[in-house]
């Protein structure tokens, strides 16, 4: 026991390492948004304005709070110092892990909980995100609480009016915090509802037959939870129509249910031994006279939870960003844990079960080193990504350092700057802007009118290709491997 508890000991601390290494990163486009549109301003602003789906109000609200405790008023100080309100994230993604083990203990016993945590804090699609300016680190937490309640609620013979309240007031955070939650909400009403149909369904969720009435209170409290919070953007909506809210929908998409693979293989990442695990899991089912024994009640209610999610998206057919697939983190640990205490459950902490949690340990540090070994060579080709594991932004991405050498190069020089983003706005351009530096986006016919200028490019070949066929000679000022490079131009 204690072996496994270092082993777990050890990943936590290694969690808590690698975000740490990124708390003090430039910010992207996003990020910048966000602290221009919806932090640095009044209160009223960012609780009550959601003219685009950046504004993430909860997460906003409590970075705007920070600030305003800290006395930060002038954003340029938190660009030179990132951490000043990366630190928000960080915190509530420690207290995540502390949620997230709590509830495990409390819902499936300490074993449990301590290899749910294991797998939680492995989790690199997890670590991505853990200090991004966004509401993701919250949005995880805030679901952990949502699958602890209702999960308790089919574990509990009682279903009190407290209980009750706080599975309502649950749902509501969980839908203010990420709107697309309800995907989430639409999967764990349906447990209820079938229960409702098909009530010999019940041994597979709960311990015992639950009354109608105790199945009713689930159904209304997730409704009743959503549709205050769907209420509250109604009502921002008719105060001022959003630009950009809605993504395109197609309605029985079948690319979405492709997604619960892809998701399930990035949450998996270099985890490789969870597959083994499943197949395991599998050919002792298979082989099994008491097959029941094995649809545990973690095991049915995460995993009908997932494939109902991702049903849900395919009848909607919404275009997803994937990282609101971050939601499901909390029920993907609870799956694999499932699958792993059925394995091991002979000696159930021995041997076995150590070298998993070894493996874990292990994996996330080949998932950093691929992701850095990634973003470096993406650097150097000019190649975008932005999933769960990969992201342009996380890894080398040199904003600020870019843009100030750049600024100093043009006064010494006295020589204009063009900017060249090759995938859209990444934030530089708000970067130049916020520390009032004069730039021109680059344009070809622009260039060719001055005999020196400075670019900023993060399509490296591309304007590298330019200023050859243009008699250019060009120096570049940092290493390839860097998110952009800034270069001297000019012609002999």
């Amino acid at each position: 026991m204690r072996l496994h508890k270092f082993i777990i000991f050890a990943s936590c601390i290694l969690f808590i390492a690698i975000v740490l290494s990124h708390i003090n990163n430039d910010f992207w486009q996003d990020e910048i948004y966000t602290l221009v549109h919806f932090v640095f301003t009044p209160f009223s602003t960012t609780l009550f304005d959601y003219h685009v789906a950046n504004n993430h109000i909860l997460f906003n609200f409590l970075l705007n709070i920070e600030r305003q405790l800290l006395g930060i008023n002038d954003i340029k100080e938190v660009l030179f110092h990132p951490f000043y309100v990366r630190v928000i994230p960080f915190i509530i993604s420690i207290i995540g892990i502390v949620v997230f083990y709590v509830a495990m203990k409390k819902l499936y016993g300490n074993k449990f909980a301590l290899i749910a945590l294991s797998v939680y804090v492995t989790t690199f699609s997890l670590i991505n995100f853990s200090v991004q300016l966004r509401g993701y680190a919250l949005n995880v937490l805030l679901c952990t609480i949502l699958v602890y309640y209702f999960i308790k609620s089919f574990k509990e013979q009682y279903f009190s009016n407290t209980h009750f309240l706080k599975l309502l007031f649950a749902t509501l955070l969980v839908v203010v915090c990420l709107p697309v939650n309800i995907y989430l909400i639409s999967a764990m009403v349906m447990l209820p509802i079938l229960l409702l149909i098909k009530p010999t369904l019940s041994p597979y969720i709960s311990n015992n037959y639950l009354p109608k009435i105790v199945l009713l209170k689930i159904i209304f409290s997730l409704i009743g939870g959503a549709s205050f919070a769907a209420a509250l953007y109604v009502w921002l909506f008719s105060k001022h129509q959003p630009v950009e809210t809605t993504l395109p929908v197609t309605y029985f998409a079948k690319g979405n249910l492709l997604q619960s693979l892809a998701v399930f293989f990035h949450f998996t990442h270099t985890r490789l031994h969870f597959y083994i695990l499943l197949i395991a899991f599998a050919f002792m089912l298979y082989r099994s006279k008491h097959k029941k024994i094995f649809f545990s009640n973690a095991f049915i209610i995460s995993v009908s939870i997932y494939l109902l999610y991702f049903i849900f998206c395919f009848i909607h057919g919404a275009v997803i960003i994937q990282r609101i697939f971050l939601s499901l983190i909390p029920v993907f640990a609870i799956i694999i844990t499932a699958v792993v205490e059925k394995v091991f459950e002979e000696n159930f902490f021995q041997t076995k079960l150590s070298i998993f949690l070894s493996l874990n340990f292990l994996c996330v540090i080949i998932s950093i080193a691929m992701a850095n070994t990634t973003a470096k060579k993406n650097n150097e080709q000019s190649v975008y990504t932005h999933d769960l594991i990969n992201q342009y932004y996380l890894i080398n991405f040199n904003a600020k350092e870019s843009v100030l050498l750049a600024d100093k190069m043009m006064k010494e020089k006295k020589i204009p700057l063009f900017v060249e983003e090759g995938f859209g706005d990444s934030g530089i351009a708000d970067y130049l802007k916020i520390f009032t530096i004069p730039f021109a986006y680059f344009e070809a016919v622009q260039a060719t009118n001055y005999q020196a200028f400075a670019i900023i490019s993060n399509n490296k070949k591309r304007t590298e290709n330019f200023l050859i066929s243009h008699g250019y000679t060009y120096q570049k000022q940092m290493s390839s491997s860097f998110h952009y490079n800034v270069y001297y131009c000019y012609k002999k």
